[in-house]
């Protein structure tokens, strides 16, 4: 504001004129006061124009600051940001239950192994749940129509985490050990790792983890997320596998629902489910005829055949147990579908196999610990028959058993109420093209 006298410029609080000592009229003081404030509007009008204009193009989240947010898996559209943000923040703790705690650095590796699991599972079938892996996960909308993959795969994440480290507590507790097998390969991990990651074509294990997992995470941390996940894992199968439901259990659970049964096929028709033990043997030196068919000399017949019975002698020689012949398949079988199962086959119906094989297995007389050498088409087969059930029964045994699991998970969790700050959750970027 200036003075109307000589121009001289007056401040809102001035009561003369510093410049030529005329009183400043109180009309003039509130203009003064007045232009101050617009001046003060305009500048705050202009700063929240900026505000929007930056959320709008995406820049900000104003949720927090205008409506508010539940502390839940919505608190953000996306959880992903660049790699270098995700290893300032690798150390922030964003889930706790009971005393474990949960670091941006391992949760990377617990949502990336659901990510590659269900991607493991279900390959090009995943388009049927609407889900196309080389577009981002945030911007696909789960199957009920609410969350995103990404929010389902993060929920995931942080169920199985809190659940491994409920087991592994409980293991530790009721004084729970490892199988022997695993205690070695947990002593030897960073050797394993490396193995691994040689045989992958990666230049070290760290460089196989990053690319399985995310830049931010190490071989170290790796195997900190595997000794907790076998110690939980293999806790929880064997009491699961202890949880036996009652003949009259099974019996009356398939009755109650017999009609959804019949639905998905399973009637009480004396199909049977059959589990058995293989080892494969195929002959060397196979020639190719033009047909494409391949085809072996007498001798390289002979030859497999002695090595085959070779195999045999040396395990009936032993214990001759299920767990010696499984040991056997994992040394020598040339079947490297079920190689490192010790063989195992579960849950083959009438048909799956070759006839050979087929009418052996399906033989009336079967029995569990019935063993046998056939020949094939491709080469000898040792035959281990762990155990048939009927169809029905197992689809009912097992419905029951699920049951049971999950009451057994809800009493463990109890203690381990999961706790998660979704706010400073971050998920790195991983290619799923490969």
């Amino acid at each position: 504001m200036k003075c109307k006298y000589c121009k001289a410029k007056i401040s809102a609080n001035d009561k003369k004129c510093p410049k030529c000592k005329k009183p400043v009229t109180q009309q003039e003081q509130s203009s003064t006061k007045r232009s101050v404030l617009i001046i003060s509007s305009v500048v705050l009008l202009a700063s929240l124009g900026i505000v929007l204009l930056v959320a709008m193009l995406g820049g900000w989240d104003l949720g927090g600051w205008l409506r508010g947010k539940e502390n839940d898996i919505y608190y953000k559209k996306s959880y992903t940001v660049k790699d270098r943000k995700v290893k300032k923040k690798r150390d922030v703790v964003v889930a706790t239950a009971g005393d474990a705690q949960l670091t941006n650095a391992m949760l990377q590796i617990y949502y990336w192994r659901q990510v590659h699991d269900f991607k493991e599972q279900y390959g090009s079938s995943a388009s049927y749940f609407g889900l196309d892996f080389s577009q981002d996960l945030a911007d696909q909308t789960y199957i009920d129509g609410k969350t995103t993959w990404q929010q389902y795969f993060l929920t995931s994440a942080l169920e199985a985490w809190q659940s491994n480290q409920a087991f592994a507590a409980m293991a530790k507790q009721n004084g729970f050990e490892l199988p022997k097998d695993y205690q070695e390969f947990l002593a030897n991990v960073d050797q394993h790792l490396q193995d691994v990651a040689a045989e992958s074509g990666y230049s070290s294990a760290d460089a196989m983890v990053k690319a399985e997992v995310g830049a931010t995470c190490t071989a170290e941390d790796y195997a900190k997320y595997l000794e907790v996940y076998y110690w939980g894992y293999l806790y929880f199968r064997e009491l699961y596998d202890a949880l036996e439901p009652a003949e009259e259990e099974i019996e009356e659970h398939f009755q109650k629902n017999e009609a959804s049964f019949e639905e998905s096929g399973v009637k009480k028709d004396g199909s049977l489910y059959v589990d058995i033990r293989h080892i494969m043997l195929y002959p060397e030196n196979g020639k190719m005829h033009a047909n494409g068919n391949v085809f072996y000399d007498q001798a390289d017949w002979d030859e497999c055949l002695a090595q085959a019975e070779k195999l045999l002698a040396t395990w009936e020689s032993g214990e001759k147990t299920e767990d010696s012949f499984a040991e056997l398949a994992k040394l020598h079988s040339d079947d490297t579908t079920t190689k490192n199962k010790g063989g195992l086959y579960t849950d083959v119906v009438k048909n799956d196999l070759m006839k050979q094989i087929d009418a052996w297995c399906f033989d009336a007389a079967r029995k569990t610990g019935d063993y046998t050498l056939l020949k094939t088409d491709y080469g000898y087969h040792l035959i281990y028959f762990v155990e048939a059930e009927e169809i029905w029964h197992a689809k009912s045994r097992t419905a029951l058993q699920t049951q049971m699991g999950q009451k057994m998970v809800n009493e463990a969790l109890k203690d381990f109420v999961l706790d998660v700050d979704y706010k400073q959750i971050v998920l790195g970027e991983v290619s799923l093209n490969g």
